[in-house]
């Protein structure tokens, strides 16, 4: 249900409660919506009260943040007894600058969510990894940075000479710099050579760094197009319960490509129980073989999801995601295990104001049990 709806379907209770006879006092609690589904190709569950403010002990928690376009993830990591001391805190991307006509304020999207949701102003984040050098993952770096101090900057390395990404690295890694911050860039150098086991997650997660380029793959660095870039994207495997966790970035179908024919060469597995959708649900990500070799026939079921991050920005006649990808996801998925941070945005909020509404919450139990659904 959309929040529109939510809030149509309390009044009506509200009205109900205040116009029939009361033995004592009303109730105003707001109703837990989690049994709500909703409409559309997107649609799912509602996230519980409980859902949204409970971090469970040994549990793996992935907040999807709704930034509009672009993506900003915030992964914990489990512990056993006191989240403050064991817990890992890394937020993957931050979303637009909002100082461009029609992008959202991704950064100050992320420091009040963080701020709203168990990560407190001034805690520090354990890692900051910004994907690749695109506005919509690193536009809302200073703004995050100003409020959190970072243990660990992470990036892919390439730094191309076309967009403004090299002064807003240069002033954050600064600051992280004289903070005591470690800067690990290129990811592939300072990480290890992809597929590589990295420490970034903490004792309880395995994690796996799939691909990170200092290059793009296409040689192309005098003058990168937008998929020379995406191509540089890290990619990132997580491990827990015995699920697997799969972080794409923006990468687009020739990486896609590279991943599926080494994991058909044993370097790496791909085979995933959920996967944060590459490029927003563009249809130069998400190929059927690299589908087929996530969603594996056989090893899809109730704890596999997909979701992707996107707001309603129009890209030459193209608004994401596409109806191709989400038909060809929603055809390997059971019904409502698809989740998107633009669910039902489309045609009712303008580019840069359809933030905040469609996070998503995905939690993966110690037992193996994954849990998603729309927060606020």
């Amino acid at each position: 249900m959309h929040p529109t709806t939510v809030f149509g379907r309390l009044a009506a209770t509200l009205l109900l409660l205040i116009s029939a006879p009361q033995a004592g006092c009303i109730d105003t609690t707001i109703p837990d919506l989690s049994g709500e589904l909703g409409t559309g190709p997107t649609a799912g569950r509602y996230c519980s009260p409980d859902d949204i403010t409970e971090f469970r002990p040994k549990s793996l928690r992935l907040d999807i943040i709704d930034v509009g376009q672009g993506d900003a993830i915030l992964v914990r990591t489990p512990y056993d007894e006191i989240e403050e001391l064991e817990s890992v805190h890394v937020l993957i991307d931050t979303g637009s600058a909002g100082t461009i006509a029609g992008h959202s304020p991704g950064g100050q999207v992320v420091v009040d969510y963080l701020n709203d949701h168990g990560h407190e102003l001034g805690r520090p984040l354990d890692a900051l990894i910004i994907t690749h050098a695109h506005e919509d993952h690193y536009g809302g770096m200073p703004t995050v940075i100003a409020n959190f101090p970072v243990s660990r900057y992470v990036d892919p390395g390439f730094v191309p000479n076309t967009n403004g990404f090299g002064g807003v690295r240069s002033s954050v890694t600064s600051a992280v710099s004289a903070g005591g911050g470690a800067i690990e860039s290129p990811a592939t150098s300072a990480l290890g050579a992809a597929p590589v086991l990295v420490d970034l997650f903490g004792p309880m997660v395995t994690a796996h760094l799939l691909w990170a380029s200092e290059e793009p793959p296409s040689g192309n660095t005098s003058n990168p197009a937008g998929t020379d870039i995406n191509n540089t994207s890290v990619v990132i495997s997580l491990s827990y319960g015995g699920r697997r966790v799969l972080l794409m970035g923006d990468a687009e179908a020739e990486v896609e490509a590279l991943l599926v024919q080494k994991a058909n060469a044993g370097e790496l597995a791909l085979v995933a129980d959920v996967l944060k959708v590459g490029h927003h649900g563009s249809d130069t990500a998400s190929s059927e073989e690299f589908i087929d070799a996530v969603f594996k026939e056989g090893f899809v079921d109730v704890n596999t999801y997909a979701a992707i991050s996107s707001g309603v920005r129009n890209f030459s006649g193209t608004q994401l995601p596409t109806a191709e990808t989400v038909e060809r996801l929603n055809e390997r998925l059971d019904q409502f295990h698809l989740l998107s941070t633009e669910h039902l945005d489309r045609g009712k909020k303008s580019s840069g104001e359809e933030h905040g509404d469609d996070h998503i919450v995905i939690t993966i139990d110690e037992d193996g049990t994954v849990t998603a659904c729309y927060g606020s």
